[in-house]
């Protein structure tokens, strides 16, 4: 498959697993503020991110999804912190969400760079 295609229908799985977690937490007893805005700031970030793809922005997808998987580990500690519904429903689609960004890092090398980078910074 088109390493341009597989990248795209990955991002828009995730941003289709961002958005079902908005709803959701439209819905469920329980959600914090602080999570849905969390929630929401993933979801736009991931509609960021498959735009920047398409317009070929290499450099800027890279900020993107470094940038969405430090959200989606926020939004799972987020959720963890409140009992019932907010972390059985949220939860699960959360970190499906956060292993697939981290999974489209590491394919795209994001991980090794930026220990790479970090190596080269110390002293």
């Amino acid at each position: 498959m088109d390493t341009h295609l597989e990248i795209y229908r990955r991002l828009s799985k995730i941003e289709n697993e961002l958005v079902q977690a908005v709803q959701a937490s439209a819905v469920v007893r329980g959600v914090a503020e602080e999570l849905r805005a969390c929630l929401h700031r993933l979801s736009e970030e991931s509609q960021q991110a498959r735009a920047l793809h398409l317009r070929n922005q290499d450099e800027a997808l890279c900020l993107a999804l470094r940038e969405l998987e430090a959200l989606a580990e926020q939004a799972c500690q987020l959720a963890d912190c409140r009992d019932g519904d907010a972390r059985r429903v949220l939860r699960p689609g959360l970190d499906e969400a956060r292993q697939d960004i981290r999974d489209l890092c590491h394919q795209l090398g994001l991980h090794r760079r930026s220990a790479a980078a970090e190596q080269r910074a110390a002293p």
